[in-house]
């Protein structure tokens, strides 16, 4: 460990609005903050709340409103003439590299392209975190991938797609937390869970229709709902509420305090539609590195999940049942499947559970980044 009172500083850039509910973020910082003095830049949230954080040094950087709006208007007249160029994408890249830029910093994470074109001009070692996959990304273009130190990456699947040919070192590092036992107690366990943000393309709507058709079940929804959906419960499937057939918990809980929750419940849910999300997110949706099925998998609880590449897990491990589609009959069928052999399904999720713990790669990121530190010069 590096004397406290000497600790290089790390400079991390996450592009997005939820820093708050990626919880691989959260593990790197835990793993690292012992040997980094850390500061984080995100955009300060706006589709998702902001909630407190109890982690030091966490810089949520804000655009002004006008600023916003004086940018989208000149957009909008570029568009009319026929003239290549957008600037709003950039803006939130600008705000984020000026927040930065004062904090002088040797090692960098910079999160996808956009954070790591920021933190390669920052920082003299720059790691990337690859979140998601954005197809003609506008900061691909103002990376400089021999700059790359190494890549923290879900898959190899996912690195050759991303960064096909390019012969840099690379860090295999699910969105899974790190395993601890957990003692499963059937008896004690009721209900249904869906953790997750509520959108529609994740199966959102789909789980209340099934709530609708098997009026024995309940299910609970644990996390950020936008306001749109929020109505849309309240307005069309208000009697779950009436009934509690359907319990919506809003309340914010640090990644370590998920399993603990999610120990209560019987069968989580993990569905994903394709047919409207952008086509430019696409891979990153159908090979993605789902955290709540690792949250899923670290507190026993077995799983109803979409037929994506990116779930094979659940039939490697056996850790639930895959389903073709998101009707009422199929989660009820795959509900019974699951229920007939309730503890060998939960033992395999443990199994699972163990397999993508965090805990080697992210000491190998400690390592590699304390290596670089070390190595330069006074």
């Amino acid at each position: 460990m590096i004397d406290s009172m000497h600790k290089p500083r790390l400079l991390i850039v996450f592009p997005y609005e939820w820093l708050a509910y990626y919880p691989t973020l959260a593990y790197l910082q835990d793993a690292l903050e012992n040997d980094f003095e850390i500061h984080t830049f995100a955009p300060s949230p706006s589709y998702f709340q902001q909630v407190a954080t109890k982690r030091k040094n966490v810089h949520f950087v804000r655009v002004p409103i006008k600023l916003k709006g004086a940018v989208a208007r000149l957009d909008s007249l570029l568009q009319l003439l026929g003239i290549p160029l957008q600037f709003s994408g950039y803006l939130s890249a600008l705000a984020l590299y000026l927040a930065a830029r004062p904090y002088k910093a040797s090692l960098g994470l910079g999160v996808d392209f956009e954070g790591f074109s920021i933190v390669q001009r920052l920082c003299r070692h720059a790691f990337f975190l690859s979140v998601d996959i954005i197809e003609n990304s506008i900061f691909r273009s103002w990376t400089n991938q021999g700059r790359i130190e190494a890549v923290l990456i879900p898959t190899e699947e996912r690195f050759q797609h991303v960064f096909a040919g390019l012969d840099v070192p690379r860090i295999f590092l699910a969105n899974a937390p790190v395993y601890r036992p957990v003692s499963i107690k059937p008896s004690a366990r009721n209900g249904l869970i869906y953790c997750g943000s509520a959108l529609p393309n994740w199966g959102i709507f789909a789980y209340l229709d099934f709530l609708i058709a098997y009026p024995e079940h309940c299910l609970t929804v644990k996390g950020s709902i936008p306001a749109d959906v929020e109505q849309r419960i309240l307005s069309d499937y208000s009697v779950l509420l009436d009934n509690r057939q359907l319990v919506v918990n809003k309340e914010y809980l640090e990644f370590n305090e998920i399993g603990e929750f999610l120990q209560r419940f019987r069968i989580g849910f993990c569905l994903y539609s394709l047919e409207s999300f952008p086509q430019h997110m696409l891979f990153n949706q159908m090979y993605g590195s789902y955290g709540k099925l690792f949250s899923y998998y670290a507190a026993g609880v077995p799983v109803v999940a979409s037929d994506l590449p990116g779930m094979r897990s659940v039939t490697e491990f056996g850790t639930g049942v895959i389903v073709k589609d998101s009707s009422p009959g199929s989660l009820a069928s795959a509900i019974a499947q699951i229920e007939a052999n309730y503890e060998t399904y939960a033992a395999n999720c443990l199994r699972a559970a163990e397999y993508f713990s965090v805990d080697r790669p992210l000491e190998h990121v400690r390592l590699s980044m304390l290596q670089k530190v070390c190595n330069d010069p006074d």
